[in-house]
């Protein structure tokens, strides 16, 4: 009955299944949440345009922009970890056309436990949920922390690091030149901001390039924390599926270390999006590590726009037949198809594979 559903539809459940599988439990969040959560947290929200109301009691309450940050919210500050995941509508203001958009998501959280177990898990959960949609998938791989220690010791402070990492992103490294002439940065450090831009492609290869590029402690330890996750995503011989670039760098409030983002051929954004975010925790109060992805299943509605043919492979036409006779005509087909649907006359909107006539049921019968 499963392989019926169309294709959209079945995704959903298989993910379930394999969240549960590895200990996952389902996260339900309200659909309003106390505005005053989004706005005390508007840095790491990044989201403009929140949809506000004020509820019966006064108290001004938002349409959930978010899951993160409620599960972060309400977990609780233990040495024990929290694994949850979630499937929920989320809703925005696009920034192409400034209107509003309810975006469906599902993703998992990993909140507490050990810091490189959880990430090698919550990876392979993002490329088992990227193989659930397409075998020919790729997870991009970058690291914050390695970033945020080259501008660090490249001398880029604050004012000018939003702007560095925008040229990052986009791979400029001639834009990559111009900024670093204009902020008196010299030709070796800039060389190897240049060096790191350009790496991508397949893991081993790039994470050794890398590594020797490594100008601290930080950046070796980034590097190393790179290398465990290539180590562990080899034991589940899917180390191929991975990808080192760094054009996938995100909002470094939010992210503090691995970040990643999964790819399909059909779709040109981002389906997946994900990585370590211990600072939003902090915010919080709380002392645990976090990482944990989104699926945006919105992105992959043309990718799993199920092709259809027929609409049933069966029809059943019964005529003047009793309710009784076609109760036990549909009983007896069921069993060799996937779907039949019994209609009095023939439908000019209905395309069946197979129409048999109640007639040759009865009288098989």
């Amino acid at each position: 009955m499963f392989n019926i559903l169309p294709l959209r539809e079945q995704l959903p459940l298989k993910l379930r299944a394999l969240y549960e599988l590895y200990g996952y439990k389902k996260y339900r969040m309200d659909k309003f949440e106390p505005y005053d959560m989004y706005r005390e947290n508007k840095s790491f929200l990044k989201y403009e345009g929140i949809i506000t109301f004020t509820n019966p009691n006064g108290r001004l309450m938002a349409l959930k922009p978010d899951v993160t940050m409620s599960i972060v919210k309400n977990a609780v500050n233990s040495a024990e970890s929290n694994k949850l995941y979630y499937n929920e509508n989320v809703f925005r203001m696009q920034s192409t056309n400034g209107e509003y958009s309810e975006i469906n998501q599902m993703g998992l959280e990993f909140i507490g436990g050990d810091y490189n177990y959880s990430q090698a898990e919550v990876v392979l959960l993002a490329l088992h949920s990227l193989e659930a949609i397409d075998s020919d998938y790729i997870l991009n791989v970058a690291h914050m922390g390695f970033i945020g220690s080259l501008l660090d010791y490249a001398g880029i402070t604050n004012g000018n690091r939003e702007e560095c990492l925008k040229l990052i992103k986009q791979k400029n490294t001639h834009e990559i030149t111009e900024f670093a002439n204009k902020n008196y940065i010299d030709s070796y450090k800039t060389e190897v901001i240049k060096a790191v831009v350009g790496i991508s492609g397949d893991f081993e290869t790039a994470l050794k390039r890398l590594s020797s590029l490594a100008l601290n402690a930080n950046m070796i330890s980034a590097a190393h924390e790179l290398s465990e996750l290539y180590k562990a995503m080899r034991a589940s011989k899917l180390e191929k599926k991975l990808q080192l670039d760094f054009s996938i760098i995100n909002d470094p409030d939010y992210y503090n270390g691995i970040v990643f983002q999964g790819y399909i051929p059909s779709t040109p954004r981002a389906v997946l999006s994900g990585g370590r975010y211990d600072n939003l925790l902090r915010r919080f109060g709380k002392q645990q590590n976090a990482i944990g992805f989104a699926l945006y299943l919105g992105e992959l509605d043309r990718a799993l726009r199920s092709p259809v043919d027929y609409d049933t492979d069966v029809l059943l036409i019964y005529g003047d037949a009793t309710p009784a006779q076609v109760i036990s005509a549909l009983e007896s087909i069921k069993t060799s198809c996937e779907c039949v649907r019994a209609e009095k006359e023939i439908p000019n909107s209905i395309k069946a594979k197979r129409i048999i006539n109640i007639k040759e049921v009865i009288g098989n019968a």
